[in-house]
């Protein structure tokens, strides 16, 4: 009978995330409609030029964008869903190899003197609703907040 030979494990490995999340996956929708290339120009006056290397606010709100689509209330699960599902890897331009932020990450950056990350969702909302054409009374009414355990709701 043969067995499956677990002595030595592969050195390197040849791993492709694009090929793995298929194509009909929720993620890759999404993808194809978001444009978050104005998150960095409007959220520099947030992040101050010297000092320890932030996190990337376009991983952030990629990050709470799944949160939202996917319902997952908790920043922790949020980042244990990022770390374990490689179709969210893919969404958030991850590796296979890269960490995750911590969950702690999320409310210091809610709970901060400036809010990047309301400033970001004002933003993604702003830009979803003039690129949808929506009028301004419907902007109001589908206001996007981040919610205090971390998860995003509408108001």
């Amino acid at each position: 009978m043969g067995r499956l030979s677990q002595n030595q494990g592969q050195l390197f490995y040849s791993f492709c995330l694009d090929e793995v999340v298929p194509d009909d996956h929720l993620v890759r929708q999404i993808a194809v409609v978001l444009d978050l290339s104005w998150v960095h120009a409007e959220l520099a006056p947030c992040y101050p030029p010297i000092g320890r290397p932030s996190i990337d606010p376009v991983l952030m709100l990629r990050m709470l964008i799944l949160g939202y689509v996917f319902a997952i209330r908790s920043e922790r699960a949020l980042c244990r869903e990022v770390q374990v599902n490689l179709a969210y890897r893919w969404f958030c331009g991850l590796s296979i190899e890269d960490k995750i932020p911590d969950h702690s990450a999320f409310s210091r950056a809610r709970n901060g003197p400036p809010s990047v990350l309301a400033a970001g969702l004002g933003g993604v909302e702003r830009r979803f609703h003039s690129d949808a054409g929506l009028p301004e009374k419907r902007r109001q009414s589908r206001r996007i907040s981040v919610a205090r355990d971390g998860g995003c709701d509408r108001d």
